[in-house]
């Protein structure tokens, strides 16, 4: 796939063994999405904190930008040229891609989350979308302050505190890990054993204490295929501390 002067192409092509000729793609010019983007609790009128950008990502991933889009303080604007393979939604500092590094959240978008994501009443954003140009759509972001925290300790084989030890938290459903990036979360555990985890969007999560891993391995989706049974699921509410009542084992590469 590739993505030129705001026109995007794809085609699957079957190698094997031998050298790739003749090989054509049709350019196509993609859509403008309609968005609106609100926030929960506001007053009518309110303009929406600066910084954020809305970035549709493929699948898979294509060479070049991505459609994306500033956020208009007012709310309402159109992200252009959305293909028919864009169909993740991001909503930047906070719901980034899979593959870019964390940014930087400013003070004004500090306990600010990603609510809900919905193009044409329809809830897209664990799920991905696909639009074509549709014009009774429109892809509707509510965002909200009142973020959950979570709380609780770590234990070691021994029933001692584990100190130093990653806390991760990833989307209990393993099919929303490709989407919700806002949801994965890392900390590390003092010299009791504790951790606090703050500004969480609610919804229900995987926990894991890991030791001995790279830092960072767990970004690759098939990380936790050997360790799933070993994650406590939770949920974290709006605006709620979560404590954990059972202190967490420590899960170490084998």
């Amino acid at each position: 796939a590739t993505f030129i002067s705001n026109m995007d192409a794809a085609s699957t092509v079957d190698v094997r063994n031998r050298d790739m000729e003749n090989v054509s793609l049709s350019l196509t010019a993609g859509f403008p999405l309609p968005t609106r983007v609100t926030m929960e609790g506001a007053a009518p009128g309110t303009p929406l904190p600066g910084g954020l950008t809305m970035l549709i990502g493929s699948s898979p991933p294509t060479q070049g930008t991505s459609p994306n889009q500033p956020v208009d303080p007012s709310g309402s604007f159109s992200i252009p040229n959305v293909g028919t393979d864009d169909t993740r939604v991001y909503v930047l500092p906070m719901l980034t891609t899979p593959v870019a590094p964390p940014l930087n959240i400013p003070d004004s978008l500090q306990g600010v989350y990603v609510k809900s994501a919905k193009l044409g009443g329809v809830d897209v954003l664990n799920t991905g979308f696909r639009f074509a140009g549709e014009p009774d759509k429109v892809l509707e972001i509510v965002l909200a302050r009142n973020a959950g925290s979570l709380a609780g300790r770590v234990e070691d084989e021994r029933k001692q505190p584990a100190a130093g030890v990653f806390v991760i938290l990833v989307p209990d459903l393993s099919t929303a890990r490709l989407y919700r990036t806002d949801m994965y979360k890392t900390t590390s555990t003092d010299a009791e054993g504790r951790f606090e985890v703050k500004g969480l969007p609610p919804g229900d999560y995987k926990i894991f204490a890991l030791a001995g891993f790279e830092k960072d391995s767990w970004v690759d989706p098939e990380f936790f295929k050997p360790y799933e049974e070993r994650g406590v699921s939770i949920k974290v509410g709006e605006g709620r501390v979560f404590t954990l009542e059972t202190p967490l084992s420590v899960v170490r590469q084998q």
